[in-house]
């Protein structure tokens, strides 16, 4: 049998193997990509929804205990000893209509009109989006036992920001899928840097919430 035929198919064979062993292992890392995906974001989303279940059950005690003054003297103690306000705030009566209401000013996007007069019966999510920008408002709301309505709630915008990180950090991981990295917005000091102050904010999100 001549030499360079042998060559050739050897040299064909080894590229086969090469190319199948690379999708291989392109398919499993982006099957492994998709179900770590997967997990976290149900898991931080579950665990948003139990932090602002439990910021209801702290509104709701104050208002039992004190009506609307007590809830309003809460928001202001905690605004002037200096606690970020980052959950929305709305006391409305038994038809809906706003009594008090409470938003970060960062949140003025949200359309909160859209809450009035909204039917509404037992425990429930509303989820409003931003008018300009993908940031979403999760709100869960109560039947309160004099028939008010209290609504508590916190956008997903950190939570967002994590996820991103964690697919840029895959697609930096895997040479070839660029799709996956986060979009290199403007920064001064470039887009290696951009990633690193969302490395920092989605792992100090992360402590805040194990």
């Amino acid at each position: 049998m001549p030499l360079r035929p042998l060559r050739r198919f050897r040299k064909t064979l080894s590229l086969r193997l090469t190319l199948w062993y690379s999708a291989i292992f392109v398919i499993s890392s982006l099957v492994l990509f998709v179900t770590a995906y997967l997990f976290l974001a149900a898991s931080l989303r579950q665990k948003d929804h139990e932090t602002i279940l439990g910021k209801l059950k702290d509104y709701q005690a104050q208002y039992q205990a004190g009506g609307i003054i007590a809830l309003r003297n809460d928001l202001k103690f905690q605004k002037y000893a200096g606690k970020r306000h980052e959950y929305f705030v709305r006391l409305a009566g038994p038809h809906n209509r706003t009594l008090f209401l409470s938003l970060p000013d960062q949140w003025a996007d949200f359309d909160l009109a859209s809450l009035e007069g909204k039917p509404f019966s037992g425990q429930s999510w509303i989820h409003l989006k931003a008018r300009n920008d993908d940031n979403v408002l999760e709100i869960v709301s109560l039947r309160l036992p004099d028939g008010s309505i209290l609504q508590v709630g916190k956008d997903t915008e950190t939570r967002e920001e994590f996820l991103e990180t964690f697919r840029g950090l895959y697609g930096r991981s895997i040479p070839g899928l660029p799709g996956l990295a986060p979009h290199p917005t403007a920064h001064p000091d470039g887009p290696d840097h951009n990633c690193h102050r969302r490395y920092r904010g989605a792992h100090a999100y992360f402590l805040l919430r194990g």
